[in-house]
């Protein structure tokens, strides 16, 4: 399965180099599934399998992270449960079905929710910074160095909406005239 694109650093430790690397999901895959041998049929539910999977699946994507979920299930029914207890293979096997079923699940959640932050991050990222406006027409720069009005790049870039009126100001050095001619003379 492809890996999805990844940033190369990001806010959190976990995001960053080494630990957004593949081999590093992997590894600990590997350590992970070595304790639960160790630990032998005491311990039912491989708890210290999510880690893995987690760190695959905000790094990696859900692919990498369901298939590293399936794989820790696969070789903990082949290696643990089947020697541990040979004759209840249909329960060993229903048990790695319903681990493999949570760990996809864990996978797709913690996908989802690294993509939705790191598009919240874009978000952030693009509304934070120095806009390049004009000096005159107050027209703003994006960043394929197109100009756009004030008022259509925010509504593009933010859920804000515009409503029109005029400062005092504006309406003393536009309209001024009109006022004073409109003024009742005082006696």
């Amino acid at each position: 399965m492809p890996i999805e694109e990844k940033p190369a650093t990001g806010d959190h430790w976990f995001e960053s180099h080494p630990w957004n690397g593949a081999w590093v999901s992997l590894t600990l895959s590997l350590f992970v599934l070595l304790i639960d041998w160790l630990s032998g049929p005491f311990i039912r539910f491989p708890a210290f399998f999510i880690l893995p999977v987690l760190l695959a699946a905000w790094n990696q994507g859900f692919g990498a992270a369901a298939s590293i979920g399936l794989a820790l299930c696969l070789a903990r029914l082949v290696f643990t449960e089947i020697p541990d207890n040979p004759e209840s293979l249909t329960a060993a096997a229903i048990n790695a079905l319903l681990r493999a079923v949570v760990f996809v699940l864990i996978a797709f959640l913690a996908h989802t929710i690294a993509r939705q932050t790191r598009s919240l991050r874009e978000e952030v990222r693009q509304m934070e910074g120095i806009l390049p406006i004009c000096g005159f027409c107050k027209a703003i720069r994006d960043d394929k160095g197109c100009w756009q009005n004030l008022e259509t790049y925010v509504l593009e870039h933010s859920d804000a909406s515009f409503t029109h009126g005029l400062c005092p100001e504006c309406t003393q050095r536009h309209y001024g005239q009109f006022l004073k001619a409109e003024t009742p003379p005082t006696t």
